[in-house]
């Protein structure tokens, strides 16, 4: 099914949202459109934090960190929560963090939001938006890299191709289709 997902619909939804997708899909774009009513939790600063460095091929090489990345980012939830916000989460990409995220947080309405836009686009914005970050890698290798890190089984998963029966009667999964910039 099909609809159109507005600012307002999507604000009433959900108390602690995981927005996944590929790379350069406009995570953060999409995240800070809700800044008055979401906190704004960004998991590549979780990790910075954790391996001291913002170097794309280290910040992907990451996934024995998974534990004390979900650690540090069920912390800035429940900080947000207990604020009286809710949350939105950018950049998970393993999905064994979007597990121990869901089963912490069983007593809220959760959703999924993947971004699903066209790789010729996400590859336009890579090379375009030319960051520090990116400079080690092609949009190619960061791609691959992020499939090998475990955005590709939530990409799946997503995507009706996995099944985590723990999940589909408890989260909203929500994809959202885009074309151009958010």
């Amino acid at each position: 099914m099909e609809l159109n997902i507005t600012h307002d619909w999507l604000v009433k939804q959900a108390d602690v949202n995981l927005v996944c997708g590929n790379i350069c899909s406009g995570k953060n774009t999409f995240c800070s459109q809700f800044a008055s009513t979401h906190e704004h939790i960004v998991v590549s600063d979780i990790v910075k934090s954790i391996i001291n460095s913002t170097d794309r091929t280290e910040l992907q090489d990451t996934k024995h960190l998974a534990d004390a990345i979900a650690v540090k980012l069920i912390e800035s939830i429940d900080r947000a929560l207990l604020k009286g916000r809710k949350v939105m989460v950018d950049g998970i990409r393993q999905m064994s963090l979007i597990w121990m995220t869901v089963l912490e947080y069983t007593d809220y309405d959760r959703s999924i939001i993947w971004l699903d836009c066209d790789e010729h686009i996400l590859k336009e914005r890579y090379e375009s938006r030319a960051a520090e970050k990116d400079k080690s890698l092609t949009f190619e290798q960061a791609m691959t890299a992020d499939d090998d890190l475990g955005i590709k089984e939530i990409r799946d998963f997503m995507h009706g191709k996995s099944e985590h029966e723990e999940f589909t009667q408890t989260v909203k999964k929500i994809i959202i289709k885009h074309h151009t910039t958010i």
